[in-house]
């Protein structure tokens, strides 16, 4: 096959009973070639077919026997095959995976390979056949900070949160996990925040049945709120409302477990929920023990009132240990000892989130490394930090490399605060995360290039200019891919949109307009150093 295949108006054959996320891959596909799908071969009719899942391709042995030749056993359900084939004149795309997360995940590589010109839709040769390096790639969404939209998550209405999902599930995240912000919520829960919390079952609801992720939502060990504030919860402070409950009296215990019961009956779908042992959290002189307490309520109102309920998984968030007050020094060992007493005293299932080597160390010398999903916090992202992007890969690099190479790790996680000016840390995380990391840490731009690509094909290079400038040091260049930026937004030059940015959503111009305006203000920040400088060492100014 020497030509490129022309994709547009397509048939798309996939199985009639396909899963949600599969579905919703195939109704991605049909609207970007403007695709029929069909559900049999015999209906497919002239032009390019595209076969979706094993028993679909199998079924047109017969018609092509040409397909005999791909290899579609021996995947894992997430693996998948994504190959072209030419047979008695008709073009062929097999999208096809150990399971139906792969065939979701064939369809939605194939989406990204697709090039659209002149009215064609256009996929070049093809013959892929890929497994995931870790098992869970996760993304958590923080939401701590209360600023504005469309930056704060906590402003994010029903669709946003949709195009967001869409957006990591093109980046094959598999694991999604939320704070919930409950214990922000007064109890009993007022008309606005029940409404807040019910969004997030809608949440759990998308993620899970149209793009296959497990989700996990929840909220720290013993967090109440009494009074609201007088605001809403899109702007409610969190320190502001905020009451540390102490676990050993038993009345205020009760209030904790009150409070997480709403949580636990309104997001009553989501595959786990999470409890973090501090900041926020903890209480002085409470015992580990207490905090194991804690983790023992919540299973059991989890086990009573979720949907999964005794198969759901509690998650241990191992952070600075359950306590407070004491100095940082006394504290490195209390996920260990929290560990200890879980292991004899807390029912299964529960998972570890482990955010520091030392975690890593205690599960592994515990023999929970396979429970452990390394979450290593404020990689992706400082938190807090404003809103703003700052290119990580090498650091996100290390981290990886040593949780992979010492510790043997498979499941990872990073976190987001502000996802819309993280794209480019996102996008090496989950690449990361899917391939497994290469002997080094690649050039930024390496990784930024494919990523502009993917988001607006024609001005690809402008775009990646723009991130790779974040760390340019002569304000003049910076300056100019300001402008050129700017250009673009103004003139409405960004008119081919890739598979990313039709999910960024936002919009792209709202990608440009905000990366013009990031590089702005790090251009006059080198300009006063460029004038300082004058008088001062350039190491003394810069730092």
């Amino acid at each position: 096959m020497t030509n490129r295949l022309d994709l547009r108006a397509c048939r798309i054959i996939a199985p009639a009973d396909r899963p949600g996320w599969v579905d919703q891959a195939v109704l991605d596909l049909a609207d970007c070639t403007r695709g029929r799908i069909v559900e049999s071969l015999k209906k497919a009719g002239p032009g390019a077919t595209v076969l979706v899942a094993k028993q679909t391709v199998r079924d047109a042995y017969e018609a092509y026997p040409a397909l005999r030749a791909i290899g579609l056993d021996g995947l894992s359900d997430q693996g998948f095959v994504l190959e072209t084939v030419r047979d008695r004149g008709v073009d062929l795309v097999v999208c096809s995976g150990g399971g139906s997360r792969g065939d979701a995940y064939a369809v939605i590589e194939l989406i990204k390979a697709l090039d659209k010109q002149d009215g064609r839709v256009l996929l070049g040769e093809t013959s892929r056949r890929e497994e995931p390096f870790f098992v869970r790639r996760g993304i958590y969404a923080h939401q701590h900070w209360a600023y504005a939209y469309p930056y704060a998550l906590r402003t994010w209405k029903l669709d946003d949160w949709r195009r967001y999902i869409d957006l990591l599930a093109y980046l094959k995240i598999n694991f999604f996990q939320i704070w919930s912000m409950a214990g922000i919520l007064p109890n009993p829960l007022s008309p606005g925040d029940r409404e807040y919390l019910e969004n997030y079952h809608a949440v759990i609801d998308y993620a899970k049945n149209r793009r296959g992720m497990e989700v996990f939502i929840g909220e720290c060990a013993n967090n109440v709120a009494e009074s609201d504030g007088g605001v809403p919860i899109q702007q409610r402070g969190y320190f502001d409302v905020e009451v540390l409950k102490d676990p050993s009296d038993a009345r205020q215990f009760r209030e904790v477990m009150a409070n997480r019961r709403n949580l636990y009956t309104v997001a009553d779908n989501a595959d786990g929920y999470w409890i973090i042992d501090s900041d926020p959290g903890g209480f002085p002189e409470s015992p580990t023990s207490e905090f194991v307490d804690i983790l023992i309520g919540n299973r059991k109102l989890i086990d009573e009132h979720t949907r999964k309920g005794k198969d759901a998984k509690l998650a241990y968030w191992m952070w600075q240990g359950w306590g407070k007050g004491k100095p940082m020094s006394e504290r490195m060992d209390l996920p260990r000892e929290a560990l200890e007493d879980m292991r004899d005293r807390l029912k299964e299932p529960w998972v570890l989130l482990t955010c520091w080597p030392s975690h890593l160390g205690f599960a592994r010398d515990l023999g929970y490394i396979d429970k452990s999903i390394f979450f290593p916090y404020g990689t992706i992202e400082d938190e807090p930090s404003p809103p703003t992007t700052r290119l990580r890969m090498s650091e996100m690099y290390a981290k990886l490399d040593e949780a992979i190479s010492v510790y043997g790790i498979r499941n990872a996680m990073g976190n987001a605060q502000t996802p819309l000016v993280q794209l480019p840390n996102i996008f090496f995380f989950a690449e990361a995360a899917w391939n497994g990391l290469r002997p080094a840490a690649p050039a930024d731009r390496e990784v930024i290039e494919p990523l502009a690509a993917l988001v607006a094909p024609d001005v690809a290079s402008e775009i990646a200019d723009g991130w790779l400038a974040l760390n340019e040091l002569d304000p003049d260049r910076v300056l100019a891919c300001a402008a050129e930026l700017a250009s673009i937004v103004a003139q409405d030059r960004a008119r081919l949109i890739g598979p990313l940015g039709m999910r960024y959503f936002p919009g792209v111009s709202k990608l440009l307009s905000d990366l013009a305006m990031q590089l702005d203000a790090h251009a006059k920040a080198r300009l006063v150093v460029r004038a300082l400088s004058a008088s001062a060492p350039q190491e003394e100014v810069a730092g």
